[in-house]
């Protein structure tokens, strides 16, 4: 995981001097958000570090809001006290890597994927998804699968041929 993190912060440097490598063909999106935060704030880890705090906690809220549109307040209590007893879903390890962000965004989706349930499906939603899913699959390889399942569970909720049609174009987006 160091050796990770190694690659990361090197990545996110090349990108910022304009360094052309055949390591940034397949440089997730995070090495490109790492390289803005290197442009503002300098390349101080520090930094980052604080980055990947927020967005855990962010992760916390979102377990939170999810828990408790699908369950109620208790259940959502106990699931925010598991996701941040367990080191691997909390930024606790120091290293600059993106299952942090990857987390987050999963998280996002989740939230948005169940907002467009109760919601009737809205064509600006579908557009949130379809850039949330782009961002997940561009930041970790694994959630890739799902850019293949989103659509057809979007194409069986969407009410009505031309609602479908329209739904699936924006998430194609």
């Amino acid at each position: 995981s160091s050796l990770d993190a190694g690659l990361n912060h090197r990545l996110a440097q090349d990108l910022l001097e304009g360094k052309a490598s055949p390591d940034l063909v397949f440089a997730s999106w995070y090495n490109h958000l790492l390289a803005t935060l290197y442009r503002f704030t300098g390349v101080h880890l520090e930094t980052v570090w604080i980055l990947h705090m927020v967005v855990s906690v962010g992760s916390c809220f979102l377990v939170y809001r999810i828990a408790l549109t699908l369950f109620n307040a208790t259940v959502a209590t106990i699931a925010v006290w598991l996701f941040g007893s367990y080191s691997l879903l909390m930024f606790y390890e120091g290293l600059v890597v993106p299952t942090t962000v990857g987390i987050l965004l999963s998280l996002l989706l989740t939230y948005r994927l169940i907002r467009l349930e109760q919601d009737k499906i809205p064509r600006l939603d579908c557009l949130l998804v379809g850039l949330l899913l782009g961002f997940l699959c561009k930041t970790l390889n694994v959630a890739i699968p799902l850019a293949m399942l989103v659509p057809g569970w979007i194409w069986i909720k969407a009410r009505g041929f031309r609602h479908k049609v329209a739904s699936l174009s924006l998430l194609s987006l």
